[in-house]
């Protein structure tokens, strides 16, 4: 995804207390997605975030790539 931090503070995220907040969290990811997949990150499934700054966008977006466990 392509996002500015002060618009989605996706760093915070570390681990959903419950169904309903791994969905808000997956919600907002998709609003910001480049691509889509088929298959949405379910709750309870681990994933792996990785983020580096996007200097072409200005020093407040970052690209950020995520991934679950197969």
């Amino acid at each position: 995804m392509s996002v500015n931090i002060h618009e989605f503070e996706y760093w915070k995220f570390v681990m959903a207390r419950n169904k309903e907040e791994h969905d808000e969290f997956i919600d907002k990811v998709e609003e910001h997605s480049l691509w889509r997949q088929d298959n949405k990150l379910k709750y309870g499934e681990h994933m792996l975030m990785l983020s580096t700054c996007d200097n072409g966008k200005g020093d407040d977006c970052r690209i950020v790539v995520i991934g679950k466990n197969i």
